[in-house]
């Protein structure tokens, strides 16, 4: 499991949050459907976009940069 630090604390919320760029991380590594699934929705709902690739490790751009078009293939501008 990559260590996603310590999180990002909200006094608004009682949990504690990733950041982004180091939940992106984790879900490239971890590869799973489901990860897919979460990057595709993250792109759905435009919480990320392309540039997001220049926040993963380089190992792992390739991997975001596919899953985003497969994302664009599946959806295209629809956010449904």
């Amino acid at each position: 499991m990559p260590d996603i630090g310590p999180g990002i604390r909200d006094p608004a919320f009682p949990w504690a949050r990733s950041e982004l760029g180091l939940l992106l991380t984790m879900k490239l590594i971890a590869n799973r459907t489901h990860d897919r699934v979460h990057i595709a929705d993250l792109w759905r709902a435009k919480a990320i976009d392309r540039s997001w690739t220049a926040h993963v490790p380089e190992s792992l751009r390739d991997r975001l940069s596919e899953w985003i078009d497969a994302a664009e293939r599946e959806y295209g501008d629809s956010p449904h």
